[in-house]
């Protein structure tokens, strides 16, 4: 569309990637929001609609009116949340969900940036309560990349790593994703020990380059489809962070903050237990372990790779926002 003014379709807009890519969007295109639960003032149009139903759950109206004035869809919508109670979750909204919003594309006849996850290349074999949950999540994701794959329309899918979080700003509260979750143990001093060693690795950019991107992506999409490759990985690379370096971070949030700051035990080999060790055991990968392919730095317009410096910083204040809200929590 060479640059000009595009009709975009977002949905997810009221979640933690949605809601900061949104404004990024708006900044340049008329974007509607598909929404289920609150308005999104940034948006031209915000239709409520609900993707795990056939059709949206839309009239048909509302459904010829969409497909007449979208220029391409960027589906956000999705589930991430490692618990069991979010089996079925996983399957109404990453693949049915997913499945929904492409047919809306391939009637439109418009391309589609969609999220997907690095779980989406991973396997998880054992059968404890944690194992079945990242299992479901990941194989959500996958069977949403396969419908992808199947679309008649150029889809661009974005595999995203975990995301640090500096501040709110007003966007989705992002205190469910995984390293929150594990930070905040960490500063409560609820974790005695960990069943990793201090180079076991995870891989997180910041959301910021992660928006970045997508929006990097979705000018691609609009200017020549089908150029832009179907696949993306928007991750650390070998910048990864380590176990070491969340104990740093937590260490130095701690001591500003005047309060006390436990190291768990790191021991490989000690048999995890349920929740939040398992999930940290299954969550990182050993130090000889190869990193996640990056594309970060493949598409004009978009974020280079991170530095370790960068993720280090981000790292910290992603530390120092959960123990804001812990601050919180305990005045209120």
């Amino acid at each position: 569309m060479n640059g000009d003014s595009a009709r975009v379709l977002l949905t997810g807009a009221s979640g933690v990637i949605g809601s900061r890519l949104l404004p990024v969007l708006a900044a340049r295109h008329r974007v509607t929001a598909l929404t289920r639960q609150r308005a999104v003032p940034e948006a031209v149009r915000c239709v409520a609609a609900d993707v795990r139903v056939p059709g949206l759950g839309l009239d048909h109206d509302t459904w010829r009116r969409l497909r007449e004035e979208t220029d391409i869809v960027v589906h956000c919508a999705g589930v991430s949340g490692f618990t069991l109670s979010n089996l079925d979750m996983f399957k109404e909204i990453n693949v049915w969900g997913t499945r929904n919003v492409l047919d809306l594309a391939a009637e439109a006849a418009v391309p589609v940036v969609m999220m997907s996850s690095t779980s989406a290349a991973q396997d998880y074999t054992d059968d404890d309560p944690t194992s079945r949950a990242l299992r479901a999540y990941a194989d959500s994701k996958r069977r949403a990349e396969q419908l992808a794959a199947a679309c008649p329309e150029p889809v661009a899918m974005i595999r995203t790593a975990l995301l640090l979080v500096g501040s709110n700003d007003g966007a989705a509260d992002p205190r469910q994703q995984f390293p929150p979750v594990l930070l905040e143990a960490l500063l409560r001093g609820r974790v005695r020990r960990l069943p990793v060693t201090s180079g076991h690795w995870f891989d997180a950019i910041r959301v910021e380059t992660l928006v970045r991107y997508t929006a990097a992506v979705v000018e691609a999409m609009l200017d020549v489809p089908g150029a832009v490759p179907s696949l993306h990985w928007a991750t650390a690379g070998p910048a990864r962070l380590t176990m070491a370096d969340v104990m740093a971070a937590c260490s130095t949030v701690a001591a500003a903050a005047g309060l006390p700051f436990r190291h768990p035990e790191l021991q490989p080999s000690a048999e995890p237990r349920r929740g939040l060790e398992r999930l940290v055991q299954l969550g990182l990968f050993a130090p000889d372990a190869p990193p996640f392919p990056s594309t970060l730095g493949s598409v004009a317009g978009g974020p280079v790779p991170p530095q370790r410096s960068e993720l280090l910083s981000a790292l910290e204040a992603n530390t120092s926002l959960v123990s804001q809200w812990l601050s919180a929590a305990v005045t209120r």
